[in-house]
């Protein structure tokens, strides 16, 4: 294994990590803004879902999923961004599982860093303001 391939999946893993936690932070605070503290145990009984487990557990594709289930998350990403969006588990599990990526699954990746790094960025002023 060159070097370059391992520096590679390393980079590769940086961006998920950086794009999975961003997502959990960009719902905990769009969710306590709408909710209130107990957004965890008052969104899914106004919403009519069962109880869902704590934000800092779930896994990716659950993460995902609020966007589609929760409606002050509706509007964080357009179509094409969730469309992008829904494939990242698949990318996930290569990076988790040691796969090489291809350069289609890295660009995808790359994309979405972009997208929820600026809107991460967006999130973060909102509240200092």
């Amino acid at each position: 294994m060159e070097n370059t391939e391992v520096q590679f999946m390393m980079f590769s893993y940086k961006k998920l990590y950086v794009k999975e936690t961003s997502l959990r932070r960009i719902i905990k605070e769009k969710m306590h803004e709408e909710y209130g503290p107990n957004w965890q145990h008052i969104a899914p009984m106004k919403h009519h879902r069962r109880f869902i487990k704590p934000i800092d557990v779930i896994n990716l594709h659950e993460l995902l999923n609020y966007f589609n289930v929760f409606p002050p998350l509706f509007k964080v990403f357009n179509k094409r961004q969730k469309i992008l969006l829904s494939q990242l588990p698949a990318i996930r599990n290569k990076i988790a599982h040691c796969h090489f990526l291809n350069s289609s699954a890295e660009a995808l990746l790359h994309e979405i860093y972009s997208f929820v790094t600026l809107l991460n960025n967006k999130v973060s002023l909102e509240i200092n303001t």
